[in-house]
């Protein structure tokens, strides 16, 4: 099987381990796309001058949530900086329970993910092969399931699609979010919002592709126009350092489609890796 980017440094030699979640239907056909268009993507940043030295500890079917968790405690076990790659944002829930409760979470989203319950098509295909009662977990309940485990302290970024009810649930457990339409007016004042929340803080960033326009990400789950550019993402992600991030909600789509998108995820996840807290 290839590596993400062609890398074969070994777990050893590299800081940070790149942790497949297939989680949701045809998630290995949408990961193993994922990892061969990555062959061809250049692992230098040219501004920069900085390059990334990834381990890719490849797929990993898991039977139960709990082995999630046990697979990214591992990581950070070693002193290593865990990125996990899933199709469902589902895996955030779990993941995150390798982290101790007051850990802060950025989550760079279209969507609040804050139903109670919630069932359609896609959202049951994102629990997949997991046995779980898929109208109360699932993509888009997974973040009002952590802040019911303990994990209060989110910043949602981007968002653009709720519910009345999520607004309520965000606003009743005092959930940091801004619009995208506020970043696009005020990125200057979230840039800061952002550096206040994470300063001396470790920090989880859940980046969901949809987050992006369609124009620049068409092969996603649940498409919303209006949506963030590059390099507004670099401009909010400035001066942060993280510990742990995901990447979720990418899908299957015409080839074409998959290479823009899957494209800038792996830019994106480049500029994640180079924000990890590499001091600590």
């Amino acid at each position: 099987m290839e590596k993400f980017f062609g890398f074969d440094f070994g777990e050893e030699n590299s800081n940070v381990i790149l942790l497949s979640f297939l989680l949701g239907k045809n998630s290995i056909k949408s990961i193993n796309f994922f990892r061969k268009f990555s062959l061809f993507f250049e692992t230098f940043d040219l501004e920069r001058k900085k390059g990334i030295r990834i381990f890719d500890s490849g797929n990993f079917r898991p039977k139960n949530a709990s082995e999630i968790a046990k697979k990214v405690k591992e990581v950070l076990e070693k002193k290593k900086f865990p990125v996990i790659i899933s199709k469902s944002h589902l895996i955030s829930l779990f993941s995150l329970q390798a982290f101790e409760k007051d850990i802060k979470i950025i989550v760079l989203d279209a969507h609040a993910d804050a139903k109670n319950f919630y069932s359609d098509e896609k959202v049951k295909d994102s629990t997949w092969p997991l046995r779980l009662e898929n109208n109360y977990y699932n993509c888009s309940t997974w973040l009002r399931r952590a802040v019911e485990n303990g994990y209060k302290n989110f910043f949602i970024l981007g968002l653009r699609a709720c519910s009345e009810d999520e607004l309520n649930f965000l606003e009743d457990n005092k959930i940091l979010y801004f619009t995208s339409t506020y970043i696009k007016k005020n990125l200057e004042d979230v840039k800061k919002k952002v550096r206040k929340f994470s300063r001396n803080s470790k920090i989880y960033l859940s980046l969901d592709i949809d987050f992006f326009d369609p124009s620049f990400a068409p092969a996603v789950e649940n498409p919303e126009p209006n949506g963030l550019s590059y390099l507004e993402f670099r401009e909010i992600i400035d001066g942060i350092k993280i510990s742990c991030a995901d990447l979720v909600e990418f899908s299957l789509a015409p080839k074409k489609l998959m290479e823009i998108t899957y494209s800038l995820a792996l830019k994106s996840l480049f500029d994640l890796v180079l924000k990890f807290n590499y001091d600590i």
